[in-house]
């Protein structure tokens, strides 16, 4: 708030703003004088009975900015009496202050005294005042407001958005209430406060500028205003722009996906900033742009990477703003990294199915690998082709019979590298298995023969032939295939081996097959026992409906066919509608019937008959 101060007359206003040294006078016999810094204002006036007269006021400093201390002087036109001399003093204004009085000492012509400046707000100027014996001198002192006097920030370029801290320096302290410097910037992507208040008796105060990001390079202009003065300060904005590229792979065998990360040396403006991508491989591909949001510092975008025919490096390149960075992808041709068959062996004359695998896809239009055999008994095609985007591609390797065993090596080239694989070549060799080395028939019925199968199969890797199959024991044969026979490697023959039992007893036999096996002969052990049948009779029957005696169990009651003499079969009462008659003879016939028998022991009439005839 401004404080109360005299008005001063635009002449007064004038000589202030204009710095003169000399000024107009009241009338009453003036004369001027040129004095340092200040005016000096004589008057004709003089007291009677009076010698001393006020000849001079001055200050030391004619001219204030801001707050200080003026030394002033007040002369007489001749030295004071022996009691010395009182002049009073005045300011009329209240910035400036001084004692009421200064004394004059005796025998001197002259006494000091200090008058103290405060700021003001504006320019003006202060008038002082010596007087005594109704004769008065005056000296004016020039207030001039504090100013900028200069505007400086921590920073004066930004890449991207920032803030810096700014101060505006005054050349001389703040009034009481401080003072208001106002504050103004010629571009909108720099905002700072209207007005920052440097405090009282303060020289500087402090205020944060924040910038914002730029699509271009501009100098954005600070200002500081106050008292008419204004300082100002640049600030370079410089728009982001690359500072690295990278991908999360820099080196692809075959075909692949990149993810790239370009990185910018500060945050995108608000909208985002486009950076331009590039390629200068075919077999690289990536957008065209790629959009950092706004804020961010870096954006990531997709390299498609294809297969290729030899090695070679792919550059990518992000650019804007004026600078680039790239990135190199090595491409690295698929070859073959494994060649591998289906068998590690052939035996006698026949073909394996062999596959070669690249390290990686083929190119789009394939890949051709070369083959050979390093043996005369396995041939395989002179090339296979990988289709596009495969990795592998099967062929087939055929051999013929080899007289000893021995190892065939085949190999796979492409791309100056090669696979191999051993394949192990041995001749073919007859053999001869059976599904069972031994057949048991157990218990078999007295002359109720029993009859199981005896597969033969060529097991190996030539055909075998069977002459003949001899069989040794009692009650045992063997039917089924004709002999001699031939069979081919996988091939089978079936014989039926028959036990028929004309005794009671063990029995114990065997079959000897006889062959061009490389094992020789074969035995097949046969063993069963003869045994006399036994025979039984199931019974059973329905429970009485409409019985009003309560029925605790049944009898059972046989005789001989042609018999009428039944006899009783159960110890005690059946109390189920079954029954197992053991104790029959072969050849013979039988009658049954049943009784109901209530808890008294009471039987009810026979039931139907039932005949059964033991074989």
């Amino acid at each position: 708030m401004l404080e109360d101060r005299p008005y001063l007359s635009p002449l007064y206003s004038y000589l202030s703003r204009t710095r003169i040294t000399t000024r107009l006078v009241r009338t009453c016999g003036t004369v001027i004088l040129p004095a340092l810094f200040g005016c000096v204002l004589l008057t004709g006036q003089k007291a009677e009975g009076q010698t001393a007269e006020i000849s001079s006021l001055t200050c030391a400093v004619g001219s204030f900015t801001g707050a200080g201390t003026d030394a002033c002087t007040v002369t007489l036109t001749t030295t004071a009496p022996a009691s010395g001399l009182t002049v009073s003093l005045a300011s009329n204004d209240v910035r400036v202050t001084l004692p009421s009085t200064v004394d004059v000492a005796a025998g001197a012509s002259s006494a000091t005294f200090s008058a103290t400046v405060t700021p003001v707000y504006d320019a003006q100027m202060a008038t002082l005042t010596a007087s005594m014996n109704g004769a008065s001198q005056s000296f004016g002192i020039d207030l001039i407001p504090p100013a900028p006097s200069s505007l400086v920030c921590d920073s004066g370029s930004f890449v991207g958005a920032g803030t810096t801290e700014c101060t505006v320096t005054l050349d001389a302290g703040a009034p009481r209430s401080g003072l208001t410097v106002y504050l103004s910037r010629n571009d909108p992507r720099v905002t700072l406060p209207s007005t920052v208040l440097v405090a009282a008796g303060a020289v500087s105060a402090t205020f944060n500028a924040t910038v914002a990001a730029v699509y271009d390079a501009q100098t954005a202009t600070l200002t500081a205003m106050a008292s008419g003065s204004a300082q100002s300060y640049p600030i370079d904005l410089i728009p982001p722009a690359p500072l690295a590229l990278a991908c999360a792979s820099g080196s692809f065998t075959g075909a692949g996906i990149a993810v790239c990360t370009v990185s910018l040396n500060a945050g995108a403006p608000a909208s985002g900033l486009t950076l331009y991508l590039a390629s200068d491989d075919a077999r690289v591909t990536v957008p065209s742009t790629v959009l950092v949001a706004g804020g961010a510092s870096s954006a990531t975008f997709t390299a498609t990477v294809a297969a290729v025919y030899d090695a070679q490096t792919a550059t990518l390149k992000a650019w804007a703003s004026g600078a680039a960075e790239t990135y190199g992808i090595n491409l690295i041709p698929p070859v073959p990294s494994s060649l591998t068959c289906a068998s590690a062996s052939i035996t006698g004359a026949g073909s394996d199915t062999c596959t070669v695998t690249l390290t990686a896809g083929a190119p789009s239009s394939g890949l051709t690998v070369y083959l050979a055999s390093k043996s005369t008994y396995v041939s395989v095609p002179s090339t296979v082709l990988v289709a596009g985007g495969s990795t592998a591609a099967s062929f087939t390797a055929s051999a013929t019979a080899v007289p000893t065993a021995q190892s065939a090596t085949l190999r796979a080239t492409a791309g100056g590298v090669s696979a191999s694989v051993a394949v192990q070549l041995i001749p073919p060799v007859p053999m001869l298995s059976v599904n069972a080395s031994s057949i048991g028939f157990g218990n078999v019925d007295i002359n109720d023969a029993a009859t199981q199968s005896l597969v033969l199969t060529s097991s190996g890797t030539a055909p075998v032939s069977v002459s003949s199959a001899s069989v040794s024991g009692t009650g045992f044969s063997v039917t089924g295939a004709s002999l001699p026979l031939a069979l081919s490697p996988g091939q089978t023959a079936t014989l039926f081996v028959t036990f028929n039992p004309g005794a009671a007893g063990n029995a114990s036999g065997g079959i000897t097959l006889t062959s061009n096996c490389s094992m020789g002969t074969m035995a097949v052990n046969l063993s069963g026992t003869g045994v006399q049948p036994t025979y039984s009779i199931q019974l059973s029957w329905d429970a009485p409906t409409d019985s009003a005696d309560p029925v605790a169990g049944y009898d059972v009651y046989r005789a001989l066919s042609g018999s009428s003499s039944y006899q009783l079969l159960n110890a005690g009462v059946v109390d189920s509608t079954s029954y197992t008659d053991s104790a029959v003879s072969n050849g013979a016939s039988y009658i049954y019937y049943v009784t109901s028998v209530d808890a008294q022991g009471n039987e009810s009439a026979p039931s139907n008959q039932f005949s059964a005839s033991i074989p």
